[in-house]
């Protein structure tokens, strides 16, 4: 029962009354038509435990709303969709039970758990996850996981492929965010061979970094970019829009294959090419641009290639998730 501190006792009537509240979240004030108890006698504001709690999660689902951050449902219907159980799903990601049950009443996920949750609706993530979770899975599991995403690749990737072709036209046509180039994820999938086929095998964060260094060196030298593709300002640095897709797109046509690598206090994953790469889809100026970002980071680990893309200028300049235009390209270190 809830205690009146004007009457000095307990409430044995209650009003509820919908006011508007500003709770803090995360930094942010978010508004709220919170639901208040009053007491009958009064009108005083009492504490209503359940209230609160209430009005908590729907600050907290407005906060989703404004972030982009995967919802309750989001992640149940995830589980579904896999067949995981919250015991299975914690497995598979690498996180205690206690965090999917967590996020799954009402708890808000960490930037870096979010942004793994929205991946994991593509069928190509789950894979490599799986591959990296096998020994943390029951055999049942693996096989269940295994025939899900199986069916979901060959239904959804022609789709998905559809879908972002039509992205590439909608999102910024010929313009100067795809270097005043068609976007062509054949030819981007044709880039990631040149560089494992050049390298003898590169990091897949190496790699995000040598495909954005040839796109934007190339609209430097010759004011049209290699692929088309857009570039994403994302924690780890550039990278293509859509990447873990063209990636797993590359690997479904047998361009290249992912192997996991791991060291005494590391570990990452390797592309390597599966196929020759096609000379004859390049000009001139795009071999060269290629060939150029080739030798001049041969010999860059994927932390030193990382950290100077973060000081280029397109990165310092652009927000999180945002598009790096082609023209901080001719800015670029890379000479």
């Amino acid at each position: 029962m809830m205690f009146c501190p004007t009457c000095n006792t307990e409430c044995k009537n209650i009003e509820i009354i919908t006011k508007e509240e500003v709770y803090p979240v995360r930094g942010d004030k978010i508004p709220v038509s919170a639901k208040v108890a009053l007491c009958a006698l009064c009108k005083t504001e009492v504490f209503d435990e359940e209230l609160d709690e209430e009005n908590l999660l729907t600050a907290y689902d407005e906060y989703r709303r404004r972030k982009g951050i995967v919802t309750i449902e989001d992640i149940v219907t995830l589980r579904a969709r896999y067949g995981l159980s919250q015991r299975a799903l914690s497995r598979l990601l690498g996180w205690s039970e206690a965090t999917i049950y967590r996020y799954e009443t009402g708890a808000l996920p960490s930037e870096a758990h979010n942004y793994i949750l929205k991946r994991l609706a593509d069928p190509v993530e789950a894979k490599r996850l799986l591959e990296k979770a096998r020994g943390r899975l029951t055999l049942r599991e693996v096989k269940n996981l295994e025939q899900r995403i199986s069916f979901m690749t060959r239904e959804e990737l022609p789709q998905q492929l559809t879908q972002i072709l039509k992205e590439s036209v909608d999102r910024s046509s010929l313009g100067i965010e795809r270097g005043f180039c068609e976007f062509d994820p054949e030819k981007l999938i044709e880039m990631m061979i040149f560089f494992a086929e050049k390298l003898n095998g590169v990091f897949k964060t190496k790699l995000m970094k040598l495909l954005w260094y040839a796109d934007f060196f190339c609209f430097k030298t010759s004011a049209r970019s290699i692929s088309g593709a857009c570039y994403i300002n994302l924690p780890f640095g550039p990278v293509p829009d859509n990447w873990q897709l063209l990636l797993g797109l590359g690997e479904t046509a047998g361009a290249i294959v992912m192997q996991p690598v791991a060291g005494s206090d590391w570990e990452g994953e390797e592309i390597a090419a599966s196929r020759l790469f096609r000379r004859e889809l390049f000009t001139l100026p795009e071999l060269e641009a290629m060939e150029k970002v080739a030798a001049y980071f041969k010999n860059w680990s994927a932390k030193q290639i990382s950290e100077l893309s973060h000081r280029e200028e397109g990165y310092q300049k652009t927000g999180r998730g945002d598009i790096i235009s082609y023209e901080y390209g001719l800015n670029f270190s890379l000479a």
